[in-house]
């Protein structure tokens, strides 16, 4: 959050996580659910309505999507579902991510914006079930 405060590059942001990565043998995958948090947050900021949170997450999306798709680089459609799980989670405590159209609305913008495939959200729709 602080990254988007003080204007840094998203290319920093991603070197630092890299760092995080290789110093703490960790995968991208640890640092998704962070990520998606941020994300969410700066995407609904001051904002009420449908319209406003889908303006906002059009906004964080595309400014924040070269680090979302380093995160979930494997194209693998299980760190795809483990990335839904984790917004799924958000959604139970974070409003307006709490109310299912928006959860829905979050969805269709990272899938739009190909953050998300139909596979990954398929597998995630798959083991809801």
């Amino acid at each position: 959050l602080a990254g988007d405060r003080n204007g840094s590059a998203v290319e920093s942001l991603i070197m630092e996580v890299n760092c995080y990565k290789l110093s703490e043998n960790r995968s991208f995958r640890d640092a998704a659910p962070a990520a998606l948090e941020a994300v969410v947050e700066l995407a609904f900021a001051g904002r009420e309505g449908k319209g406003a949170c889908a303006q906002g997450l059009v906004k964080a999306i595309a400014r924040w999507k070269p680090l979302l798709a380093k995160l979930l680089s494997s194209g693998a459609a299980a760190d795809e579902r483990f990335a839904v799980d984790a917004l799924e989670e958000l959604s139970t405590t974070r409003p307006p991510l709490n109310e299912p159209d928006v959860f829905a609305l979050a969805l269709q913008k990272l899938y739009e914006h190909d953050v998300l495939s139909d596979e990954g959200i398929l597998a995630w729709g798959a083991s809801s079930t």
